[in-house]
């Protein structure tokens, strides 16, 4: 269905130019659960770019995605494995070709509980143009695997990561997690093992308004993990966020620990390391540990959080823009979501097409921030219409310094 209707119910009531012609390509809406496909594998099977899933409540069998289709589970849907599957961890591929952007939302992806045998981790290896909003990954296999690992332009908006091993992993692209936490508990089966929150090799990683935290200290291994360890060409940048490292038994650990070429960018964050001599005479605790192993650098990094539910039917969409207090604050609307590209107007890659994009809203920080030299924009939209269910929008920040634009977050998504 072409989008002019929902694109002019956003749009018109803050008398913005239209829109210029083109929109999505027509779209189905196919149902899995009662009445509709038993599993996702199925609809997808029978879907076209563009499409929407419709999950209903219940547990669904993993798939691979190599589609880009819109999957909404509104009352939320488990993906796991067949109990008795044992053996390796089970690894499934999320890789839309170049071109389409495919959106899951709602999902929590979890190896099957039931013990025993040892059940395999639901691993999901994720390429291309890819958004997650609203998911879990609960990984507690004894058989390990990441729960996510990244090699792609890649978005997680208020997702959360629960797992025995490392939760995510990033080898290349370009990730971004908005209001995300992630959690790395001690596997004690296997000691030694150090389980992280985010480990990278390569590629840039962004976290906005995000709480990690390392594995704390067990029988087996008596320092705790740091939450994050990079390494190679990988990039991070960590704005208005908290990053612990696990508390130990002996000495405290860091927070983030910085093998790579790069120093980590950080704004109006709280990085530290965990305490250290919990349980051992004498009966005291070392403060927290370092924040850093290796460089870091503190930056001017815009920021910014939407509504905690993200876009949904009946209700405000809204947020605040963190930015320099004395400069010009733009939000980009865009019914796409493009793979980053650089501009000649902006200082970072920016996700949306300018020549089919318009400033939804834009204006001056007020400047009531606790913080030095920012300011915050608060914007909305209208109340979404039951009609745009389904739809997907995007704003898109950016914030002048008095030479160029610094790309903030990527706020909106599926309303639901």
């Amino acid at each position: 269905m072409e989008s002019r209707v929902w694109r002019r119910s956003l749009v018109a009531p803050l008398a913005l130019a239209p829109l210029l012609a083109g929109g999505l390509s027509a779209q189905s809406t196919l149902t899995v659960g009662p009445g509709g496909y038993p599993e996702v594998l199925d609809a997808l099977t029978a879907a076209q770019p563009g499409d929407v899933i419709v999950l209903q409540p219940g547990t669904y069998l993993p798939f691979d995605l190599s589609i880009g289709v819109r999957i909404v589970a509104p009352g939320g849907a488990t993906i796991t494995t067949p109990p008795g599957g044992g053996g390796m961890p089970s690894v499934y591929q999320i890789q839309p070709p170049a071109g389409q952007q495919a959106t899951l939302v709602g999902l929590t992806f979890r190896n099957n509980p039931l013990y025993p045998p040892p059940e395999p981790a639901v691993s999901l290896h994720i390429a291309g143009n890819v958004v997650f909003a609203d998911c879990l990954f609960h990984n507690w296999a004894d058989w390990g695997g990441l729960a996510t690992v990244c090699n792609g332009d890649v978005q997680f908006d208020r997702c959360e990561w629960n797992c025995v091993w490392d939760c995510m992993s990033v080898v290349g692209g370009r990730v971004t997690a908005n209001h995300c936490r992630l959690r790395a508990y001690r596997n004690d089966t296997y000691g030694g093992w150090e389980p992280t929150c985010l480990v990278a090799s390569g590629g840039d990683i962004r976290l906005n308004f995000c709480d990690l935290q390392g594995s704390g200290a067990g029988p087996q291994s008596y320092i705790g993990s740091p939450a994050v360890r990079l390494s190679g060409t990988a990039r991070l940048a960590v704005a208005d966020s908290q990053v612990l490292g696990g508390s130990s038994i002996t000495w405290a650990s860091i927070a983030i620990t910085n093998g790579s070429v790069h120093p980590v960018l950080h704004a109006r964050s709280t990085i530290q390391g965990g305490t250290g001599l919990l349980l051992m005479v004498p009966y005291y605790v070392f403060g927290p540990g370092p924040g850093f192993d290796g460089p870091s650098m503190a930056a001017a990094l815009v920021g910014g959080l939407g509504s905690v539910g993200g876009p949904r039917v009946g209700a405000i969409y809204e947020g605040a823009a963190i930015t320099p207090w004395n400069g010009i604050v733009a939000m980009v609307l865009s019914f796409d979501r493009h793979t980053a590209a650089p501009v000649p107007f902006a200082a970072q890659p920016i996700h949306f097409d300018p020549a089919t994009s318009v400033v939804y809203a834009w204006g001056l920080p007020n400047g009531y921030s606790v913080f030095p030299n920012t300011g915050v924009f608060l914007w909305q939209t209208p109340v979404l219409a039951p009609s745009l269910f389904g739809e997907q929008f995007w704003l898109h920040t950016l914030a002048w310094d008095g030479a160029t634009f610094q790309v903030g977050p990527t706020f909106g998504g599926l309303v639901r």
